[in-house]
């Protein structure tokens, strides 16, 4: 059972009344700024949010008279003002809570090429939501950098094209991806502006090198949209397990250590080998 607590701002007398459905909820949610979730949700720690969280609170209360939808258990003290200020901001964090969880704020590409640059944090656009991840660690990096090594120097004595490390990609509307390396042939090169970012389109080779944090349903997802925009071939690393993945049109299909990747037909029929031996190969043991 849910009770309508209505609130005027001058006597701050509460009236009563039974609500049968919770779709009344949609009420409040209208009845608080846009600004003041985006607020709280792009602060930059915990400490300044809340502060967004009670100035906003704080103005709307002042400002006009508002509806909200909250447990009948929730203890209203009638007689002590500072104890209905208190439960009125706990009600209101409740009803944000909800707010926040059933909202989702779409990114358009022009509001992710706006996005302040933060050190240590990668950004990806996944169909309009906002992906931040912290900088990988040292082991992923030099897995990452042997890739790079190698392929650069084989598509450099073959003039294949380029390799890139950690670009950006727009595959779609509203989807950026940034691979951990990848490889761009000679014929796309003509058709893209090398001094804008993302790059326009996928890219011929995805690389992705998998930490143990990364989701299989995020990382499966990740996989379709660089094959439904293009990519010949994902290549998913995986340190820990010492096996790489390689999807394509035809599938997917694992090599294990001490095996070697073997890939001609994105490279024009050029042999490309990788020792998946030399490439885990553990230099803190050293």
């Amino acid at each position: 059972m849910l009770t309508h607590h209505s609130y005027d701002r001058n006597g701050f007398t509460p009236r009563i009344g039974a609500i049968n459905s919770p779709v009344f909820v949609k009420k409040y949610e209208t009845s608080l700024p846009r600004s003041a979730i985006r607020a709280i949700c792009s602060a930059d720690n915990v400490f300044r949010g809340l502060g967004v969280l009670c100035i906003k609170m704080t103005r709307l209360l002042r400002s006009e008279a508002f509806v909200m939808v909250i447990p009948e258990s929730t203890p209203i003290l009638k007689n002590q003002p500072a104890f209905k200020w208190f439960s009125c901001y706990i009600c209101l964090l409740q009803a944000l809570l909800v707010t926040i969880m059933s909202t989702t704020t779409r990114l358009t590409l022009a509001d992710f090429e706006r996005l302040p640059e933060k050190e240590g944090t990668h950004y990806e656009l996944d169909e309009g939501t906002l992906l931040m991840e912290p900088s990988p660690a040292l082991r992923h990096n030099l897995i990452r950098q042997r890739i790079a090594e190698q392929l650069t120097h084989f598509v450099r004595s073959h003039r294949l094209g380029v390799v890139v490390e950690e670009m950006d990609f727009r595959l779609g509307t509203d989807t950026v991806r940034n691979p951990d390396v990848a490889f761009i042939g000679s014929d796309d090169l003509r058709d893209i502006d090398p001094d804008h970012s993302p790059v326009e389109g996928a890219p011929a080779l995805a690389i992705e090198v998998i930490s143990p944090t990364n989701l299989a349903q995020d990382t499966a997802k990740k996989v379709r949209q660089y094959l439904e925009a293009g990519s010949h071939a994902v290549w998913l690393v995986y340190p820990t397990l010492r096996l790489i993945e390689v999807h394509d049109a035809s599938g997917a299909h694992r090599i294990t250590e001490p095996e070697s990747l073997q890939e001609s037909k994105i490279f024009s029929g050029f042999k490309f080998s990788l020792s998946l031996t030399a490439l885990f190969d553990d230099i803190f043991r050293q």
